[in-house]
């Protein structure tokens, strides 16, 4: 009884572990979360340049500790590309993942992948950024694509819905993907399809993709004038990069107007300026002037009624003493009315048409309503800066010497509101110089200076040569001007050398007759006198002579002597 008990007791035991042994077990086989952190990175190359493809070792670090299962990781959209799904390898405490062939795109450094549900990313220092040359920027190889009409069975009239084909055209060498066009009718038509935007797939380059549009006129037809506007937008691939592109281009359609609608509108009169004056060629900023304007009504039935013109001069030019508003009563089928304006262009008015607005607000009766009108219309006049550019010559004659450097001399000053352009002056003359030319090139206004030339004269005598200094105004007009030279030239001094056999030496003069006698008698009792004064010291030295007597009785002891 006893041995039974155990036996029982046994196989409890083990029934109760076998749940728990199978859960083991399965939890030993199935791969389990894990949290990833990135330790380090490695590539076989120390720099990385676009399309280049390298191998990227990542070394991971899984927060839970080695999993068992093969545990995948999936690049994802990043700087690289073209590389596939990677199993992760498990070397003892190491978990690395070699992405292989991954291709730089050439811009950013950053790799992105997955494991499991966690993204991870990081950045590869050794990626050298493209940066494309001013060749590759000004590339314009935006695909280009064409949009036109097929077939339009009848005119677009009130109330009538009409089919009309249209087609895409890919015209470079790219292929389209995802092509749709968006399809807007003009302001009188709608679309009576189920959506505006039809998408064509994917068009090849050079082919084309059809497609029709149900289009309706709704109401009275105004105007022939009628258009679907087809915005076509599309992917293209780029330099290995997928890109977006857009077109928009209007397709005409043929549309027949309402009659009712063309008799209302024939029925409006309009008032239009018929002509201009104002009484000279060219008007200079600064100046005041008269404008003579003619309005006219062209219709040939209907009276207008209740005329303002308003005038706007624009920047260029102001009123002087008067309203920019007129009235007038009325204006008969066909009549003319006359109005002058003084006006005054502006100092600072650039050289260019001054443009001013003429705006006409009346009214005209259409079945005993009286209905208004607004009309707007320009007139262009011709404003210009008067030529100030001033150039002074500094001397009208100039001495020069033969051989030698010398200066003709222009001073300038642009007392202008605008610019002097291309100053250039030319030295015409027989008359030698450094340089003939002189670009000075573009004045400001209120800058001056000076235009110099050097003439080096070889003929000695008078000489005449011409300056002429052309430039363009601020209306562009090219203006010319000369300036006279007189130049005398002075011979250049040439010293005169004799030949040797022609040089004189002269004599020095001689001297006077009882000039050489004093002379040698002062020599001879100079010598005298020095003989005996040695004598007598040499006696003194000697203890010969105790004094000496001058030969006018005076004595020299030998402390004298």
């Amino acid at each position: 009884m006893k041995k039974f008990s155990i036996w029982i007791i046994t196989a409890l035991l083990l029934i109760s572990l076998c749940p728990a042994a199978m859960a083991t077990e399965e939890n030993e086989n199935t791969p389990q979360p894990a949290n990833w952190a990135i330790m380090a990175y490695s590539v076989d190359s120390d720099e990385i340049y676009k399309d280049d493809r390298v191998n990227i070792t990542v070394y991971l670090d899984s927060m839970q500790g080695m999993l068992n299962g093969d545990v995948e990781a999936v690049p994802l959209l990043s700087s690289f590309n073209k590389t596939s799904p990677q199993n992760l390898e498990w070397d003892e405490d190491v978990i690395s993942v070699v992405f292989k062939d991954a291709c730089y795109m050439g811009s950013g450094n950053t790799f992105s992948f997955r494991i499991g549900d966690q993204q991870l990313d990081f950045h590869i220092q050794e990626c050298v950024e493209y940066k494309p040359s001013e060749e590759e920027n000004n590339d314009q190889t935006t695909p280009v694509v064409q949009v036109g009409k097929t077939d339009q069975p009848a005119p677009i009239a009130k109330g009538q819905t009409t089919r009309v084909g249209l087609w895409v055209q890919n015209l470079t060498e790219h292929d389209l993907f995802d092509v749709t066009a968006t399809v807007t009718p003009s302001g009188e038509l709608m679309i009576t399809d189920n959506s505006v935007t039809y998408p064509l797939g994917r068009i090849w380059n050079g082919n084309v993709a059809f497609f029709d549009v149900s289009v309706c006129a709704f109401g009275e037809l105004t105007t022939a004038a009628q258009s679907l506007s087809v915005s076509i937008g599309y992917t293209y691939e780029k330099d290995g990069t997928m890109m977006q592109g857009t077109a928009t281009q209007t397709v005409p359609l043929a549309a027949t107007v309402s009659k009712s609608t063309e008799t209302i509108t024939a029925s409006v009169p309009n008032v239009i300026i018929s002509g201009y004056d104002y009484g000279q060629e060219k008007i200079s900023a600064g100046t005041e002037f008269e404008l003579k304007m003619e309005f006219q009504n062209t219709s040939s039935a209907k009276a207008v009624e209740n005329i303002v013109m308003t005038i706007d001069p624009g920047t260029a030019l102001a009123i002087s003493g008067a309203s920019n508003s007129y009235h007038f009563p009325s204006l008969a089928p066909g009549a003319a009315q006359s109005q002058s304006i003084r006006l005054q262009a502006l100092p600072d008015a650039p050289s260019a048409p001054a443009v001013v607005t003429v705006k006409f607000s009346y009214e005209y009766l259409d079945n005993d309503a009286r209905k208004p009108v607004e009309l707007q219309q320009t007139v262009s006049l011709p404003v210009y800066q008067l030529d100030r550019f001033e150039l002074t010559q500094e001397n009208a004659s100039v001495q020069a010497w033969q051989y030698e450097e010398s200066f003709l001399t222009l001073s300038y000053l642009n007392k202008g509101k605008g610019t002097v352009y291309n100053v250039s002056a030319q030295l015409e003359g027989e008359i030698g110089a450094m340089s003939r030319v002189q670009n000075v090139g573009n004045v400001l206004s209120g800058e001056n200076g000076t235009i110099d030339f050097i003439i080096a004269p070889e003929l000695a005598g008078e000489q005449s040569c011409k300056l002429i200094v052309t430039y363009e105004d601020d209306a562009m007009q090219v203006m010319t001007k000369e300036f006279t030279f007189d130049v005398f030239v002075n011979e250049a001094y040439v010293p005169e050398i004799l030949p040797e056999e022609e040089m004189i030496v002269e004599e020095p003069a001689a001297k006077s007759g009882w000039v050489a006698p004093v002379v040698v008698s002062a020599a001879v009792l100079a010598a005298a006198a020095t003989v005996i004064i040695l004598r007598v010291r040499k006696k003194k030295r000697a203890g010969l002579v105790d004094s000496f007597v001058f030969s006018d009785g005076t004595e020299d002891s030998n402390e004298n002597i």
